[in-house]
Formats: C-alpha cells, sequence, structure tokens
C-alpha cells in the first residue's frame, strides 16, 4: 500500500500504454516509457526504505509531514525496519569480534599440524641416517686389518666407497630405501678394501649386507668375497641411473646426464619413443642435443643414414619410407616427428632426400 501511495499515476499510465499496444501493434511500442516506468517503480522501494532510516535519525524534518510520510503506515514500518536493522548490526558485530579468535585458532592449528609433520619427517630421516652410519660400521669394522691400515689407504678407501655413488639416485634410494627410485645393481653397493695380510692394495670389493638382511649374492658369506672389476662397477653404476624396465635401451641411448632434472627429462623422452615405436626404438642410436632455445626443446635424435637408391629396389625404397628398413623406424615417421633436424645438416641425407 506505502508503495503506491509514491508515483500513484504509473499504474494508469502502464494500462494507457498497454491500450495504445492493443489498438495500434507495434507501430505504438514506446520502449522509454516502458523503462522510465520501471525505474519509477524501483525508486519507490528505494526511497521508502532510505526514508525509514532517515526517520528514526531526524525525526523532526519538514519531510515528514506530507504524505505519505505522515501515515501511520509509514510510521510503524519505520520502527521495524529500525528493529530488524539494529538485529543485523548486532549479529554482524558480534561475528567481527570473535573473528580474530577464529582466525588465530585455525592458524594455530594448522601450524601445529605443520609442525607435528616436520617432526615426524626429521625422525624418520634420521632413522634413516643412523642405519645407514651403523651398516657403514658395520663394515669397516668387520674387515681385518683396517686398524693398522695407512692412512693412504683410508683415504683410497672413501674414494672407492664413493665412486659407485656418482648419481644422486643412488644416494637417496640409501637414505629412503623406501622411496620408489631406479633399482640399484648390486654392483653399485659401498666398495671396501679386501684386507688380507699379504696385501699392500687395495682391491675393492662389494659390501655385505648386515646381518639381519638378504644378501642377493649365493657367495655373500664367504669370508673372502670376489673382487669386482672396474668396468664391471662403472656399467653398474651407469644402470643405476636407468630404470629397470628401460635396462635394455641402456646401449642405444648411452650415458645418462648427472643432472637429475635433466635425467629426467631424458628418461620421459625415452618412454615416449618406446610407447610410440615399440622395439623398432631398439634398432637405433641416439643422440641427446641441447637446442638451447625456447621454441625447441632439449630431445633425443635419432642416427640414420639413408641407403643408397642404386643399391635399392623401388619396393624397398617405398618401404623405407612407409614402414621402415630391417625394424628401423621409416623415413616417413623420421620427419614427421623430428623433421629435417635427425639428418643434421648431411649433404648425402640431403641430396638422397631430394631424389
Amino acid at each position: 500500500m506505502l508503495l503506491k501511495t509514491l508515483f500513484p499515476w504509473v499504474e494508469k499510465e502502464r494500462q494507457a500504454y498497454a491500450a495504445r499496444l492493443d489498438e495500434h501493434g507495434r507501430k505504438a511500442t514506446d520502449y522509454a516509457l516502458k523503462h522510465f516506468l520501471d525505474v519509477l517503480e524501483w525508486f519507490r522501494t528505494v526511497i521508502l526504505q532510505d526514508a525509514a532510516v532517515l526517520f528514526s535519525k531526524y525525526p523532526k524534518c519538514a519531510l515528514w509531514t506530507h504524505a505519505p510520510f505522515n501515515m501511520p503506515e509509514f510510521e510503524a514500518f519505520a520502527m521495524s525496519s529500525i528493529r530488524i536493522l539494529e538485529q543485523v548490526e548486532e549479529e554482524a558485530r558480534r561475528k567481527l569480534e570473535r573473528l580474530p579468535e577464529t582466525v588465530a585458532t585455525s592458524m594455530c592449528g594448522v601450524v601445529e599440524a605443520m609442525e607435528v609433520r616436520q617432526n615426524q619427517d626429521r625422525n624418520n630421516l634420521n632413522t634413516k641416517l643412523d642405519y645407514v652410519q651403523s651398516l657403514l660400521l658395520h663394515q669397516l669394522g668387520s674387515r681385518k686389518g683396517w686398524a693398522s691400515a695407512p692412512k693412504s689407504t683410508g683415504m683410497c678407501l672413501l674414494s672407492s666407497c664413493f665412486w659407485s655413488l656418482n648419481s644422486i639416485d643412488s644416494i637417496v634410494q640409501i637414505v629412503y630405501p623406501s622411496r620408489p627410485s631406479s633399482p640399484v645393481a648390486p654392483q653399485s653397493q659401498y666398495l671396501v678394501p679386501a684386507s688380507s695380510p699379504s696385501q699392500e692394495s687395495i682391491s675393492p670389493v662389494a659390501l655385505s649386507p648386515p646381518p639381519d638382511t638378504p644378501s642377493p649374492w649365493p657367495d655373500a658369506q664367504s669370508p673372502h668375497p670376489t673382487a669386482l672389476s672396474i668396468s664391471t662397477v662403472a656399467v653398474g653404476s651407469e644402470l643405476a641411473k636407468w630404470p629397470q624396465d628401460l635396462h635394455g635401451l641402456h646401449s642405444s641411448f648411452g650415458t645418462l646426464s648427472d643432472c637429475s632434472h635433466e635425467r629426467t627429462c631424458q628418461i620421459d623422452a625415452i618412454r615416449l619413443l618406446k610407447a610410440k615405436f615399440g622395439n623398432r626404438t631398439q634398432q637405433h642410436q641416439y643422440e641427446w642435443v641441447k637446442h638451447g632455445s625456447w621454441k625447441l626443446s632439449d630431445e633425443w635424435l635419432p642416427i640414420y643414414s639413408l641407403q643408397s637408391i642404386g643399391s635399392l629396389s623401388l619396393l624397398e625404397i617405398w618401404e623405407e619410407w612407409t614402414s621402415g628398413l630391417n625394424g628401423c623406424i621409416s623415413v616417413r615417421e623420421l620427419e614427421e616427428n623430428w623433421a629435417a633436424r635427425w639428418r643434421r645438416d648431411v649433404s648425402g641425407q640431403k641430396t638422397e632426400m631430394s631424389q
């Protein structure tokens, strides 16, 4: 009722506009009038709400002597609106007062949870480090003649101990036994000198595991373990960088990077090539090429020489292009995956392709 006391002619104008539309059709359409009447109806609500707030602050204002503000209905509406606003403001004030306490409690809980987790991780790490230390002490103490060995022998021993652990993955695998990583071949364990009263030089041999650890060597209980050759240790140390499922591709790709990030990129790229080309991947040798450009990522580049046109039949030329000769990747796939990069700007390769 109070709404219609403001701009009371709005309803009559709407009815008149509707009648003109019925009589003249679309020619009588007046969007400006329609939207103007909509705005006036919106103003009704705004004016009454604001007037109710102002009525409590300025009760002696002359505006309240005019209709509809001098009506009993408006005074009752103003009083009820003031009570509702006071309740809302009081509730907001209480929530605001409790906000710092709530936030502080939440932050304390987060900090305490993080601290507990860090303590657990620290304890686990200390336990594993103690295990590694006790393992080394056990192995070093079990060798005869260690106490009487010269200082130079100790330096050689330390060099041998860390020689086979030249990759970060091997060290992490020892400190975190439960962490999945590249499998380490038995040859990549720590090395210690084979002590013997008749020996003055140091011969690197593999550490035997502690008494409660299953041994991977059949003759681990032998008092004189067999010495490992330097070439065997080098191969085992390199294979330690490789995942178990990719050991068969080691001969095709060669040595992986010592940088853990770059090695991860190399292994991911090898997995993609294996998934895409299958067993044909092993028929090539690859070179890790660093392009040094943001447009082109570092990649494994296959090595392949095109067969001479004169030595192939027309069918073999087509087979080399479509499916590949002798189990190799086809030339078409080389072009699709590496464009002209696989030819390495070799003039002979370009000549064969142009023919």
